[in-house]
């Protein structure tokens, strides 16, 4: 899946070893480097609001520069998609 709304590009992604994916399927790189990582605990109705506080003043409060590198979420064994609760890593790349 992939959504585009202006400059903001969400994909549903997997971990993929890179050999034998479906030809439609389109390889994403996630660039090493240092990632930040809040932990999201809730139903996913509240991730904007979360992810908000954490660019608008968490990121700086915590000693961190961001640096130009996708951010994503991880969903956790525990989240539950049914009910859209359970836990998520916020990764934010920084320097």
């Amino acid at each position: 899946m992939c959504y585009q709304s202006g400059p903001l590009r969400y994909l549903a992604a997997m971990e993929h070893p890179g050999e034998g994916a479906p030809a439609d399927l389109e390889p994403v790189v996630i660039p090493a480097g240092d990632y930040a990582v809040w932990t999201f605990d809730g139903h996913v109705s509240g991730i904007r609001p979360f992810v908000m506080a954490i660019w608008h003043h968490g990121i700086r409060e915590a000693g961190f520069t961001p640096r130009p590198a996708p951010e994503f979420e991880r969903y956790g064994a525990d989240h539950d998609a049914e009910t859209g609760t359970g836990r998520v890593g916020i990764w934010i790349p920084v320097a």
